[in-house]
Protein backbone atom coordinates (compact mmCIF):
# COMPACT_ATOMS: atom_id res chain seq x y z
CA UNK A 1 0.00 0.00 0.00
CA UNK A 2 1.35 3.70 -0.80
CA UNK A 3 0.26 6.52 0.89
CA UNK A 4 0.17 9.82 -1.09
CA UNK A 5 3.54 11.40 -2.30
CA UNK A 6 5.47 8.17 -1.34
CA UNK A 7 8.29 7.53 -4.06
CA UNK A 8 9.86 3.78 -4.46
CA UNK A 9 12.97 3.98 -6.39
CA UNK A 10 14.37 2.57 -9.03
CA UNK A 11 15.12 -1.01 -8.79
CA UNK A 12 13.37 -0.89 -5.25
CA UNK A 13 10.94 -4.28 -4.11
CA UNK A 14 8.11 -3.19 -2.35
CA UNK A 15 6.01 -6.63 -1.27
CA UNK A 16 3.03 -6.76 1.30
CA UNK A 17 4.07 -3.66 3.02
CA UNK A 18 2.69 0.28 3.69
CA UNK A 19 4.26 3.24 2.40
CA UNK A 20 3.58 5.96 4.26
CA UNK A 21 2.94 9.40 3.22
CA UNK A 22 5.87 11.58 1.42
CA UNK A 23 8.36 8.84 2.45
CA UNK A 24 10.99 7.29 -0.04
CA UNK A 25 12.62 3.84 -0.61
CA UNK A 26 15.17 4.77 -2.88
CA UNK A 27 17.28 2.45 -5.69
CA UNK A 28 17.60 -1.04 -4.53
CA UNK A 29 15.86 -1.21 -1.07
CA UNK A 30 14.08 -4.57 -0.13
CA UNK A 31 10.75 -4.20 1.83
CA UNK A 32 9.02 -7.39 2.43
CA UNK A 33 6.34 -7.01 5.15
CA UNK A 34 7.46 -3.65 6.30
CA UNK A 35 5.65 -0.82 7.84
CA UNK A 36 7.32 3.00 6.58
CA UNK A 37 6.34 5.85 8.42
CA UNK A 38 5.36 9.18 6.72
CA UNK A 39 8.40 11.21 5.77
CA UNK A 40 10.59 8.28 6.02
CA UNK A 41 13.52 7.33 3.79
CA UNK A 42 14.56 3.86 3.48
CA UNK A 43 18.22 4.50 1.99
CA UNK A 44 19.73 2.29 -1.34
CA UNK A 45 20.41 -1.49 -0.66
CA UNK A 46 18.47 -1.59 2.69
CA UNK A 47 16.74 -4.44 3.11
CA UNK A 48 13.66 -4.23 5.54
CA UNK A 49 11.21 -7.69 6.46
CA UNK A 50 8.65 -9.49 8.34
CA UNK A 51 6.78 -6.42 10.19
CA UNK A 52 10.08 -4.25 10.67
CA UNK A 53 9.34 -0.47 11.42
CA UNK A 54 10.44 2.85 10.33
CA UNK A 55 8.90 5.23 12.50
CA UNK A 56 7.79 8.60 10.75
CA UNK A 57 10.78 11.50 9.91
CA UNK A 58 13.83 8.54 10.15
CA UNK A 59 16.04 8.44 7.73
CA UNK A 60 18.11 4.75 7.29
CA UNK A 61 21.42 5.35 5.53
CA UNK A 62 22.05 3.67 2.12
CA UNK A 63 22.75 -0.32 3.04
CA UNK A 64 21.92 0.52 7.05
CA UNK A 65 20.06 -1.98 7.86
CA UNK A 66 20.85 -5.60 6.34
CA UNK A 67 20.18 -9.20 6.80
CA UNK A 68 21.45 -10.43 3.64
CA UNK A 69 24.66 -10.05 1.32
CA UNK A 70 22.92 -9.68 -2.18
CA UNK A 71 20.74 -6.81 -1.55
Amino acid sequence: MLFDGAVIGENAVVEHSVIGAGARVDEGALLKGAIVGDRAVVGAHCELRDGLRVWPDVVLPPHGVRFSPDV
